[in-house]
This record gives structure tokens, sequence and C-alpha cells, in this order.
């Protein structure tokens, strides 16, 4: 019986801590968030984000052709939670997607965020690239790290965002991140207080209310 007391509070001691670093501090933070003016006409409008259950985001602004909407992960913090955006840069996103059949050599597969058709040619430091039906080209490590940007059909620009090293042996993505209105969150940290968020800035801090303080449907 000596040791039954001392077991039972080590187990309650890893069940509290447990409870503390779990999304229980925060509470029921899932769901959607909706811009808020201020004052008690209940008026929402655009920009709106919505929490999901599987520690994944949405991002909703307004602007010229818009609304625009972007995607992301979020997590737990002390005061609220941490937000980063899956794209943090306007340009060539560089994403490793797995291995090639050759080892001399990297394969590579171009995309636009906006869904475009199919590209006709890459120029890559001021060499042009015809690219297949794929929007695919064989190249090798060297040429992609030493390019800085990427000229599309000579007429669109998108300098290379930072990415992880790049070797030979290996498949790429690179997203062409064509929307200059694309909304970027880069690990921001929110706070988090009676159903609202706060996402801080410079000068103020803006203001996000749970939709179930609404009295929206």
């Amino acid at each position: 019986m000596k040791y039954v007391i001392p077991f039972m509070c080590v187990c309650m001691s890893f069940l509290c801590f447990g409870c503390n670093v779990s999304k229980c501090t925060t509470g029921n933070i899932e769901g959607t968030y909706y811009f808020f003016w201020g004052g008690d006409d209940g008026v929402t409008s655009l920009p709106s984000i919505t929490l999901y259950s599987d520690s994944t985001f949405e991002y909703i602004v307004p602007g010229l052709g818009g609304p625009y909407r972007s995607t992301g992960e979020w997590s737990n913090t002390k005061k609220g939670i941490r937000l980063s955006t899956r794209f943090t840069c306007i340009g060539a996103i560089i994403e490793p997607t797995g291995m090639c059949e050759k080892e001399d050599s990297i394969d590579v597969f171009f995309s636009f965020l906006e869904g475009k058709g199919t590209l006709n040619e890459i120029t890559i430091n001021k060499c042009k690239v015809a690219l297949d039906s794929a929007n695919h080209l064989r190249t090798t490590a060297n040429v992609l790290n030493e390019c800085t940007c990427l000229y599309v059909d000579d007429f669109e620009f998108f300098p290379k965002c930072s990415h992880c090293d790049i070797s030979n042996g290996n498949k790429y993505t690179i997203i062409l991140v064509d929307n200059p209105y694309y909304p970027i969150i880069d690990n921001e940290e929110w706070i988090s207080k009676d159903g609202m968020l706060y996402r801080p800035r410079r000068d103020d801090s803006c203001m996000f209310r749970k939709k179930q303080n609404t009295g929206l449907k």
C-alpha cells in the first residue's frame, strides 16, 4: 500500500501535465471568426478566418477581383494561437516531392497557384528551357541552385523564394505564386480572449469575433 499513493500521484501529475499542453488550455477555439469593427451592432465583414480541428485554417480577405483565400496551419500558444499560411513568399516556391530516376539530375514540375494551363518555356539563368506537356523539365541541381528568378514565356517574372537544399536525384515541384493579393500570414501569434482573436499589428490590433457570438447563421 505504501507504493500505491505515490504511484497515483505520479499518474495524476502526468494527466494534469497532458491537459496543460493540449488544446484544453484555450478551450473550444475551433470555428469561424469574422473581422470586427467594434461596437454592439453585430456587423461583420471580410476578412475571416476558420480554424479547423486538424490544426489547419483558411483565411479569406477582400481585394480587387477577390475575395482571396489562403490556407495554413495553426498551433496553440500560451496567449492564443500561432498561424502561418502555406506560402510566405510571392514568387517561385520550390518543394521536394520524391526521388528521381537518375542520380545526376533532377525532375522539375511547374504549376501555377491560380491553376493556369500549359507553360511553353521557362528562362533560367538567361537560358530558355522548353517544357513538355506536363510542365516538366529535367535539369541539374546546380542550375536551379544558381538561379535567383524565373521568367515564364518571356513575360511573367517570379523571384525564387527560400527553399530547402536542392540536390541531384530528387524530384521537385515549383509552384508559381502568381497572385499578388495572396493573403500571407507568416508565423504570427494571435491572442485569444473571450471569443475574440486579436491579430497584433505595428500600430494597432485587428479584432476577429467568433461566429457563434455574432448571431450569424
